[in-house]
């Protein structure tokens, strides 16, 4: 989540879900890009989304955005419409003196008089209670984005854990994972600059189509083979990082009559030992992961050919916590959580004061220069060796 977009995706096994394309400026009336990558669904729910009351009274958050000039009210860039961050000031979640490690001054009264007037007295209700409704419904508008690659990919997540990134991640990453019964979230080190760090650490990666048109029962797999050596050579022509390369190749399936494909993972030795069976199972059985049926009575035919190859970067070894760094909280504050009548006081510590195996119970909030991370009542919050904060949402 960062300032004008909250965006979820779904890694599985340790490999990212792919999309053949992608839509840049939504799919209703954005521009296709039609290249493999990261299949990523976005809400307009970021720090800076406007928070607005339509024509028939109801508050709305987004997609419309401060965006970073003028920015949120709190932030004194002259900005006149409340935001998902002034509403996180006004709850007490952030904290005005101590943003961005104190670099920079938020205005808490600005914040709450924004709310006061522009939702709370349309709506009749309390400048905290509109506050709490504002974020309650940017975490109602993310969860959806969540479920949209899992939920509606057959996918259950509950059985998976939430990765919080970006400097408004963490504020909010607990009470998604409550909305959908996630078990556990990670904050990773630096989640401000997750992003900047995974683009420059990322392996590298190139991706071929070939269009390959053709009934699955009569495809000749001496002929893919020969188009999967082509494409190969191509694909190690452009690879720069070539030592302990990996290739992953699929096969884009549909039963005949369909419009839309299915990208079939297969093994090198299938496609060499023509292994038709076995490719036929897995379509049927991806099909019916995603769509809850499958017809294997129907006939398959097969379009593209894809391949995938991967060059592996070497990876960097941050510095593991050292002992005895304290875990003392250095502050405490009055902050609103799941009641807007009654705040509670509660510690707030210093990321970077943390030490390796330190346990946090919720309520707490933990501090670092680019965010701010939420625990609710009943969260417990373990600081791994690593760095990484591992949390056990209370009531998932």
């Amino acid at each position: 989540m960062g300032g004008t977009t909250a965006k979820a995706s779904l890694v599985r096994d340790g490999e990212p879900t792919l999309a053949p394309g992608y839509y840049v400026g939504g799919y209703a009336g954005g521009h296709p890009v039609m290249l493999p990558m990261i299949d990523v669904v976005e809400v307009g729910a970021g720090g800076g989304s406007i928070a607005w009351i339509d024509d028939i009274g109801a508050l709305k958050v987004g997609p419309q955005s401060a965006g970073a000039d003028p920015g949120p009210i709190c932030y004194r860039g002259g900005g006149s419409a409340p935001t998902i961050t002034d509403a996180n000031v006004v709850l007490g979640r952030l904290d005005p003196d101590n943003f961005l490690g104190g670099q920079m001054k938020l205005d808490h009264e600005g914040a709450a008089r924004g709310i006061a007037e522009k939702i709370g007295a349309p709506l009749e209700m309390d400048t905290v209670a509109a506050a709490q409704a504002i974020v309650e419904i940017a975490i109602a508008k993310m969860s959806l984005a969540v479920r949209e690659v899992s939920v509606a990919k057959g996918y259950d997540p509950r059985d998976f854990a939430l990765v919080a990134s970006g400097g408004a991640g963490p504020l909010h990453v607990t009470a998604i994972a409550r909305e959908l019964h996630i078990p556990r979230v990670i904050v990773p080190l630096y989640p401000a600059h997750f992003s900047a760090l995974g683009m420059l650490l990322a392996d590298e990666r190139h991706d071929f189509t070939r269009t390959h048109f053709a009934d699955l029962a009569a495809i000749d797999f001496a002929e893919l083979v020969n188009v999967y050596e082509e494409m190969r050579k191509q694909a190690q022509a452009s690879l720069r990082h070539t030592r302990g390369a990996q290739e992953q190749i699929a096969l884009d399936l549909r039963y005949v009559g369909q419009e839309f494909t299915l990208s079939v993972p297969i093994a090198l030795e299938q496609l060499k030992a023509g292994d038709r069976n076995s490719v036929r199972k897995a379509f049927d059985a991806l099909y019916e992961h995603r769509y809850a049926h499958h017809s294997p009575d129907e006939p398959v035919e097969m379009v593209n050919m894809r391949l995938g190859i991967v060059g592996k970067r070497a990876k960097l070894e941050f510095p593991r916590l050292g002992e005895g760094q304290g875990a003392a909280a250095a502050l405490h504050r009055d902050v609103y959580f799941s009641d807007a009548s009654r705040p509670v006081r509660c510690p707030v510590f210093r990321r970077d004061g943390l030490e390796a195996e330190a346990r946090i119970p919720g309520p707490a909030l933990i501090q670092e220069h680019g965010t701010t991370t939420v625990l609710f009542k009943n969260d417990k919050c373990r600081v791994m060796p690593s760095g990484e904060l591992i949390i056990k949402v209370g009531g998932a």
